[in-house]
């Protein structure tokens, strides 16, 4: 007869959640020590990917092409709407946040796009002033273009499209008077929550996690 005994083991009240807060703690500990390392390398790969979907976008298309730069009056629209979406690039940040409370894990905080689009709008490239018949005038297209949606913004004009007048800043077209008013033709339009840069941007999460997952794999 194969004799035999059992060792019985009774953990402290509350060990698992310990151990967890204690696991967790540590994973904090060495997430704040590679976090300079991961932090610009998730910058720079944010950087090219808003790059990359909003120049990739048909709407970007749209912008910096013949018909919505003759409507603008915009001679350089691809530069500056390249001057634009490089500002949104250069401004995004990626900051790590360490956790003060037991068991908690850092965070990273990812911004792309201010919300009040200060930082673009205060650009020289986001308007053009200009000498016309009626004297100096100024066109905010980036503010028409991401803040206004479809209201009117020229009353009792619309676009004509004429490369042959000399009036004409692009060769492409001009304003004409008509009764109704020019707005931002309607695939274009845009308001501080949805326009061109938003819709390029929209599922980026999945992206960003990936990308966040794979350099902190590299350096932990």
């Amino acid at each position: 007869m194969v004799g035999g005994f059992r060792l019985g083991v009774e953990l402290e009240k509350g060990f698992y959640n310990k151990f967890l807060t204690n696991i967790k703690q540590e994973i904090n500990k060495k997430l704040i020590s590679v976090s300079a390392k991961a932090v610009p390398r998730i910058k720079s790969k944010l950087q090219t990917i808003v790059l990359q979907r909003i120049t990739s976008s048909p709407e970007y298309a749209a912008i910096v092409g013949s018909g919505f730069r003759g409507e603008l009056g915009l001679p350089d629209a691809g530069a500056r709407v390249n001057a634009v979406v490089n500002q949104w690039a250069q401004n995004i940040s990626v900051t790590f946040v360490p956790q003060k409370s037991a068991g908690q894990l850092g965070l990273i905080n990812i911004g792309i796009i201010q919300d009040d689009y200060s930082d673009v709008l205060s650009l020289a490239e986001a308007e053009l002033t200009y000498s016309g018949a009626r004297g100096q005038k100024t066109l905010r297209w980036l503010d028409w273009l991401i803040t206004r949606g479809s209201s009117i913004i020229v009353s009792d004009y619309e676009y004509k499209i004429d490369s042959r007048s000399s009036r004409s800043r692009t060769g492409l077209g001009i304003m004409v008077k008509r009764r109704g008013g020019w707005k931002i033709p309607a695939q274009l339009a845009g308001t501080e929550n949805d326009n061109f840069a938003t819709r390029a941007l929209e599922g980026i999460e999945g992206e960003i996690q990936t990308i966040i997952r794979q350099e902190l794999t590299k350096v932990l």
